[in-house]
């Protein structure tokens, strides 16, 4: 019998995916992890939910003590290929986007929380140059380079309430998800809005790409569905929600509402999505695994998420990393070259191991006729 949790959106049950636990992990900054997460569909409002107990919050603390924000690439925004193929940053991608849709003012605030290292307020500033920036974060390792972004103020270290300003824009960029009360952090970024002000979201889709389900210390991973239901009950009215700006992620922009919607019942594609992924999960596991069973010279395409996960299942039968990024192309990865696509050693192995959504168009260009390049396994839901 499966077991079953509190889920920590609506105080519903969660009933645990028995065969996730077995699974390895990743840290979302792209380190390999140990087994042992508690991954649950909640059967009342269908949110997808991680057990936030001591276990994970202590999994927690050890990630966030030593995290290392893009470390493959030097610290450079990771890159997501454009509709030309044209590898570029995650966020110059997706403003460019947001100010097609939003009338930007000339002058205004911004506050990103979760910043990091400043990627999506250096791509704003560039960009909006007009407005007064602010970033946010628990810690302060990324407080020189942050505040020297032409712009930004000051780098906000501590709890957001400590924070007296408004503002008219609030984004929080792959921070949601990590959240384990995510209600309260929308409830206090309304608070923190003026009153024609926006919040946008930028998540991780695990319908298009599964592979983030192996996230250690992501709570909850967000379908349409959920993050609407969430949404309406912390009182935001959604914009718009797009899944095509960004390869397999999620972009929301939505705006205070005076209402709260109670959450309705779970989306039948909630209840029944997530044991597909993690069956799917096993799949390109084990085609990765097959894959290397016939090659000398056995190569992994990626170097975010999903390659240090099937890295981590590889061990020593990988090889090599590929990567298109050139900020990551000569680098060593977990004590492996990553190469460019041109410089792949003749005759060899890449498994291509990203969401298939994007698959195809990168074996369309990495191809050769004497490499063998080995697809991931099909999302058929």
């Amino acid at each position: 019998m499966n077991a079953t949790f509190t889920c920590h959106i609506c105080q519903g049950s969660a009933l645990s995916i028995e065969n996730y636990r077995s699974l390895l992990r990743v840290t979302s900054d792209c380190r390999p992890w140990d087994a042992g997460g508690a991954l649950g569909i909640c059967q009342s409002c269908g949110a997808l939910v991680e057990n936030p107990d001591a276990r994970w919050q202590e999994d927690c603390v050890k990630i966030y003590t030593n995290y290392q924000i893009y470390h493959q690439s030097g610290g450079h925004e990771q890159v997501v290929a454009t509709e030309g193929g044209v590898p570029m940053g995650r966020s110059d991608v997706l403003i460019p986007r947001l100010m097609q849709n939003i009338k930007f003012p000339a002058q205004g605030r911004l506050l990103d929380i979760g910043c990091g290292n400043g990627g999506f307020l250096r791509s704003f500033s560039s960009r909006v140059p007009g407005w007064k920036l602010m970033g946010s974060e628990f810690g302060d390792k990324n407080k020189e380079v942050v505040e020297a972004i032409p712009g930004v103020e000051r780098l906000h270290v501590g709890p957001l309430a400590e924070i007296q300003e408004k503002f008219d824009l609030i984004s929080l960029v792959h921070v949601l998800e990590h959240i384990s009360d995510p209600a309260t952090l929308l409830r206090q970024a309304k608070e923190m809005l003026t009153p024609e002000g926006r919040l946008v979201l930028q998540l991780p889709y695990y319908v298009e790409n599964p592979l983030e389900l192996l996230v250690a210390d992501h709570a909850t991973h967000f379908s349409i569905h959920s993050l609407r239901q969430l949404l309406a009950r912390t009182g935001w009215r959604l914009e718009l929600i797009n899944t095509n700006w960004v390869p397999k992620e999620l972009t929301c922009v939505a705006v205070p509402c005076p209402e709260t919607t109670a959450p309705g019942p779970a989306h039948p594609e909630d209840l029944e999505f997530p044991t597909l992924a993690v069956q799917w999960i096993e799949a390109i596991r084990d085609a990765a695994l097959g894959g290397a069973q016939t090659s000398k010279k056995y190569g992994l395409f990626g170097t975010a998420i999903a390659g240090i996960w099937l890295a981590h299942n590889l061990k020593s039968a990988l090889h090599f990393f590929v990567d298109e990024d050139a900020n990551r192309v000569g680098r060593e990865l977990m004590g492996l070259p990553i190469l460019a696509p041109q410089t792949i050693p003749l005759e060899a192995t890449v498994f291509v191991g990203v969401a298939p959504v994007i698959a195809g168009k990168i074996i369309d260009r990495i191809g050769r006729a004497d490499l063998t390049l080995i697809s991931p396994p099909p999302i058929t839901w």
